[in-house]
């Protein structure tokens, strides 16, 4: 990969963490405490991501984060609004 790309990738995803960031602190009013857990351990994995020897496995590494966080917080919301 071009690293100019790479470090373009790399500016995405810091910003994009710093707005879940965001988001979890005004969240802090309106989300269970389940899902503001959830949210910080989604965090952590992101954090456990930079310390991956390869550029690929970094991105795979931020991309399972993303995958299992969105896949548990539909099933916290669910259990919260108490739907099927």
């Amino acid at each position: 990969m071009n690293p100019n790309k790479e470090k373009e990738l790399r500016r995405a995803i810091e910003n994009a963490r710093d707005e879940i960031l965001k988001a979890m602190n005004i969240g802090a009013f309106l989300l269970s405490a389940e899902a503001l857990s959830r949210l910080k351990q989604y965090q952590e994995d992101t954090k456990a991501a930079l310390h991956e020897p390869s550029y690929f496995q970094y991105l795979e590494g931020e991309l399972l984060a993303a995958e299992n966080c969105i896949k548990d917080i539909i099933e916290i919301a669910k259990r919260d609004l108490k739907t099927k």
